[in-house]
């Protein structure tokens, strides 16, 4: 839409400007570069009808692209498709070509005492045909590589390793965590006290929790808020999403602190990447229970899939697999976040290809032999068990 308005001003100002400079007599040593009206009318024209029917086959070519890629790896995919940027340069040019060509088109003054146009309506509207062809020819050659299996996974796993990388530092530097013992003994301190549940006003999936604006509504009016949810979840209207202690008193907490909690949880009703690193490790789970489906039978795509969800668990040993809390500067709790344990992703991201594989060797003894080198690296006995538990389900001789 910004090239395409783009191409609607710069009709509009250029045309101008041409007539202005030709006013003032600059274009009396570029005589070469004049047109007979009716020869511009016949170029843009036919500009502009060739621009709005390859407008017509670029369309068509990515729709089809779309439904092949959401066929065979599955609708989730799609969004890298959306946010490619490279397909929206070439759509945005050529109906910014179409649209420039067509509002000189229409802006060009039939009544005007000279029969010619000069100068830079010519020169720009050649240079976006010719930009726009070679742009078609990028185009089919970046869409004919977009659609391969292995570069879409490949993009899959870079966001995944993205995520987990953002996800490993906030860990490490906005969050405070606290020995398991000393969770549960103060999870269960609050038995006895009065809280007061925020819950689900509408069934969907919790995308968001701004930990930012609760942390400093907790502080500012002595809370305490225990969150029993994740970032990802679906969660059905009249959930819980956290309970809300008075700090440090036995009190109930007053009503008139309680209007703006539910605001601090944004909700969805379909699963985005915004919402967890389990956006993107479902993405290229599902890619690869496709590829091992009767259907498709491409095992090669699947070993890719487990390779990129490899990276994502190997950065993922450096979180701390300790609760997770946010204290004030009084080193008073605020915010008690629910467990999430490194053997969690481990069941998302293996469970259901181990099940998919049953029948294919290769598959197999690739998983085996990634969960083997994961073992390696573990970064407590914890981990190194659960790649144990996982290397035994799947059943393979040594």
């Amino acid at each position: 839409m910004i090239m395409s308005t783009s191409g609607v001003i710069a009709a509009i100002f250029i045309l101008d400007l041409d007539y202005m400079l030709q006013g003032l007599g600059l274009y009396s040593y570029f005589s070469s570069i004049s047109m007979p009206i009716e020869t511009v009318r016949l170029v843009l024209s036919t500009t502009a009808g060739a621009m709005i029917t390859v407008v017509s086959l670029v369309f068509s070519m990515t729709l089809v692209a779309l439904i092949l890629v959401s066929q065979q790896l599955g609708p989730r995919i799609l969004i890298q498709f959306m946010d490619d940027l490279q397909t929206q340069i070439t759509l945005g040019l050529f109906n910014a070509t179409f649209l420039f060509s067509l509002i000189v088109l229409v802006r060009i003054d039939t009544s005007a005492s000279t029969d010619e146009v000069k100068g830079v309506v010519i020169i720009i509207s050649v240079l976006l045909t010719i930009a726009s062809i070679i742009t078609l020819i990028h185009y089919i050659h970046h869409l004919a590589k977009r659609i391969q299996a292995d570069v879409i996974v490949s993009e899959l796993g870079s966001d995944l390793e993205k995520a987990t990388r953002q996800y490993v530092r906030q860990s490490q530097e906005i969050y405070d965590h606290i020995e398991t013992d000393d969770y549960d003994e103060l999870m269960q301190s609050f038995e006895a006290k009065a809280f007061y549940s925020v819950v689900m006003k509408n069934s969907g999936i919790i995308q968001q929790f701004n930990e930012t604006s609760a942390f400093k509504y907790a502080k500012e009016n002595n809370l305490i808020f225990v969150l029993k949810i994740t970032p990802g979840e679906f969660l059905l209207s009249g959930r819980p999403l956290m309970h809300v202690y008075q700090g440090e008193t036995d009190e109930e907490v007053c009503e008139d602190k309680l209007e703006v909690l539910s605001a601090f949880f944004s909700v969805s009703k379909i699963r985005t990447p915004i919402a967890s690193i389990n956006f993107e490790i479902n993405a290229i789970t599902e890619v690869a229970l496709r590829a091992l489906s009767p259907g498709v039978n491409d095992p090669q795509t699947a070993v890719f899939c487990i390779n990129q969800l490899a990276v994502g668990l190997m950065i993922l040993m450096e979180v701390r697999n300790q609760p997770k809390v946010l204290k004030d500067d009084e080193d008073i709790t605020r915010i008690l976040y629910k467990k999430q344990t490194y053997n969690s992703y481990l069941h998302q991201a293996f469970d259901g290809i181990i099940d998919a594989c049953a029948s294919n060797q290769l598959v197999k003894t690739h998983l085996a032999k990634i969960l083997d080198e994961l073992s390696a690296l573990g970064k407590s006995e914890g981990q190194q068990a659960c790649f144990e538990k996982f290397r035994k389900q799947i059943n393979i001789d040594q």
